[in-house]
């Protein structure tokens, strides 16, 4: 499997990293770091998609009974850029 990649920035005025692109929609964070971003997307990534899961169980038959917890996925954290607030 690849790694998920999200894409972060760097707000200046409120000196958060944040997720300013995600491979998982819903799963946005911002923090004062990166590690501390990469901590708080290691949390919200399972959450999406076991919210995402228990709605397509709802929706499917064909729902996979693994948990993302059971299951969890590699995910790298790219800063290509600042972006400098206005």
């Amino acid at each position: 499997m690849e790694n998920l990649v999200f894409e972060v920035s760097w707000d200046e005025e409120a000196e958060v990293w944040y997720t300013s692109e995600t491979p998982i929609q819903g799963a946005m964070a911002e923090a004062p770091t990166l590690e501390e971003l990469s901590k708080k997307l290691s949390v919200i990534i399972p959450e999406v998609l076991a919210v995402d899961r228990e709605t397509e169980a709802t929706h499917s038959v064909f729902a996979s009974s693994k948990t993302p917890k059971e299951n969890p996925l590699p995910f790298i954290v790219r800063s290509l850029h600042y972006t400098h607030a206005t």
